[in-house]
């Protein structure tokens, strides 16, 4: 059974990313601004219909540590965007600000419920939502 969840949960993907990659290629193609983001280390960003995406004029990508924005865990991340978010593009600075790292491994008690470090580090940290809102539509935040 195990295998076949799998299996259901990869195809699932497949079709998210496919669904993803062709809506953004759509605001590509009409000149709205978009954005993907996944973990750095993601075999979405291998994937040839986001490879075609980020072989597009005027896309960038940008990597960014989510500890620069308060979160308690580095967790390196990509954006892949039409829109210029290199303001985002920041990077673990251990050397000028000691901190620690919590590792994303294993699972935490939270409400007499066994969850996954992996599942809490999904939210993104407030600072990184105004930093992004901002640039995005600069005064409305």
């Amino acid at each position: 059974m195990r295998s076949r969840k799998a299996l259901v949960g990869c195809l699932l993907g497949n079709k998210f990313m496919a669904l993803t990659a062709a809506l953004a290629t759509l605001c590509y193609d009409r000149g709205i601004l978009w954005s993907i983001e996944n973990p750095a280390s993601s075999f979405l960003w291998r994937m040839p219909p986001v490879q075609a995406l980020a072989a597009l004029p005027r896309v960038k990508q940008f990597l960014l540590d989510m500890c620069r924005f308060g979160a308690p865990h580095k967790k390196p991340t990509a954006l892949l965007s039409s829109a210029d978010l290199s303001p985002l593009a920041l990077e673990c600075d251990m050397a000028v600000r000691p901190h620690v790292h919590e590792p994303l491994v294993g699972t935490v008690l939270i409400a007499n419920e066994q969850v996954f470090k992996t599942k809490l580090a999904q939210v993104y940290p407030p600072a990184l939502c105004r930093a992004w809102a901002g640039l995005i539509a600069p005064g409305d935040t």
